[in-house]
């Protein structure tokens, strides 16, 4: 994820891994918007890899992609 350019903080979060400083007692925020923006922008590098790889059948011989899958991240 940070290889896109999502910040280590945040990938964190997502990954629920624990924080070992004095925030972690102190910051009690939930991070719900970065954590939603994070994972549908991840979402959209991986759609794009798969419909890449749609492209070879050898690669890939179904792909489903649900249609409400785009309307989570609006």
């Amino acid at each position: 994820m940070t290889s896109i350019g999502i910040p280590r903080q945040t990938v964190a979060r997502v990954l629920n891994h624990l924080e070992r400083d004095v925030t972690r007692v102190y910051d009690r925020y939930s991070y719900d918007a970065e954590k939603r923006a994070a994972l549908c922008r991840w979402g959209d590098e991986l759609l794009t890899v798969v419909k890449r790889d749609a492209a070879d059948p050898d690669r890939l011989r179904a792909i489903a992609i649900p249609e409400d899958i785009r309307a989570m991240c609006s």
